[in-house]
């Protein structure tokens, strides 16, 4: 596989040590955007094969979206994550973000694509910092493909990074076509797309998401998603969203001990789910 077939690598090496700089110094913690990402016959294959995604919903209170994390995709789109998985791009990704010996999650354990449509949000919240199928896996760095041809921004739908304490948000970026971001996972990297989206009924916010890990070299503490409610949500809101956080928490336990489906939670989600019951 020659990368440069894929992503505009190009647009990385000609100057990464700046990337790497604007990376580590971003607020409120280590990011960069980098547009333009993939190549324009990458980008074309890579929305057919989006088109034989079989989607999975995964709703509740905390999220409502679908996504596809653990099938085999068809090729076109594949060889796409394959290209963002391979040792050629992990060695820019390490010299972006300084850290080094970087792991994939070929197998998609976690991570895939994602599929939002009208009225789809992901509150605010930290991922999970251990792999849930493999404990020695330290979770450290997201990447993140938009693949929306069409989208305005008043439709929301806008990535949003808070600051560590939750008292407002630091930056906004617009999930726009060909678009990658890239961002450290800590216990404080705080983000997601809370409000509802707006999007016509035919349009959806199409993304690719890898997580990579690195063994871990000491303890770390071990913590399912972290949702986190705003200073504006209502004291309801904020129950329920630790409510479900909860749910979520005993569903990343049940998930690493006994290796079970997302398949099987999304139906226990749906019994709470307190959106459709409202």
């Amino acid at each position: 596989m020659r990368l440069e077939q894929f992503i505009n690598c190009k647009n990385i090496d000609k100057d990464i040590s700046a990337l790497s700089e604007k990376y580590l110094i971003a607020d409120p913690f280590p990011y960069i955007v980098i547009d333009n990402f993939l190549k324009d016959d990458c980008i074309a294959n890579t929305l057919e094969g989006f088109k034989n995604v079989n989607w999975t919903s995964y709703n509740h209170f905390n999220e409502k979206k679908s996504c596809n994390k653990t099938t085999k995709f068809d090729p076109l789109l594949q060889r796409t994550i394959d290209a963002c998985n391979s040792e050629d791009f992990l060695q820019r990704l390490e010299k972006i973000t300084g850290i080094s010996n970087l792991i994939p999650d070929h197998k998609l354990g976690s991570g895939g694509v994602h599929r939002s449509s009208r009225g789809g949000y992901l509150n605010i919240h930290a991922d999970f910092t251990v792999h849930p199928y493999n404990k020695k896996w330290h979770r450290r760095v997201n990447l993140l493909i938009y693949l929306n041809q069409r989208w305005e921004e008043s439709w929301g739908g806008q990535l949003e990074f808070w600051d560590k304490k939750m008292n407002h948000c630091v930056k906004k970026i617009n999930p726009i076509f060909n678009r990658c971001v890239i961002f450290n996972t800590d216990y404080d990297s705080f983000h997601g797309h809370p409000q509802p989206m707006k999007c016509p009924s035919n349009v959806y916010r199409n993304s690719i998401a890898l997580y990579y890990y690195t063994n871990k070299k000491r303890n770390v503490r071990a913590v399912s998603t972290n949702y986190k409610s705003r200073p504006v949500d209502k004291p309801i809101k904020k129950f329920l969203i630790f409510f479900d956080k909860t749910l979520v928490s005993v569903f990343h336990f049940l998930k690493s001990k006994f290796k079970i489906s997302d398949r099987v939670v999304t139906r226990i989600f749906d019994f709470f789910d307190f959106n459709r019951k409202k």
